[in-house]
C-alpha cells in the first residue's frame, strides 16, 4: 500500500501533501469536464484508477516519473 508507505516514511504532513497534490490535480479536471472540455473525463478516470491501484500495489519505478511529469 502506497499511502501505508509514506506515511511511515515521509509522516503525516507527507501523506497529506501527497494526498493534496492529488486532489488538486482531480478538482482541476472536475473543473474542465464541467467546462465541456472533453479530454477532461479520461484524466479523471486515469487519476481515479491510479488512486485505486495503489490501495494495493507499490509505485513501479518505471511509470512512476512518467505520470508525474504527464500531469504537471
Amino acid at each position: 500500500n502506497v499511502y501505508l508507505t509514506i506515511l511511515i516514511n515521509l509522516g503525516v504532513f507527507g501523506l497529506i501533501t501527497y494526498l493534496g497534490f492529488w486532489i488538486s490535480l482531480c478538482s482541476y479536471y472536475i473543473r474542465c469536464f464541467f467546462q465541456k472540455m472533453d479530454a477532461a473525463f479520461v484524466g479523471i478516470v486515469v487519476i481515479l484508477s491510479v488512486l485505486c491501484y495503489q490501495l494495493v500495489s507499490f509505485e513501479q519505478i518505471i511509470g512512476t516519473p512518467y505520470f508525474f511529469i504527464l500531469s504537471a
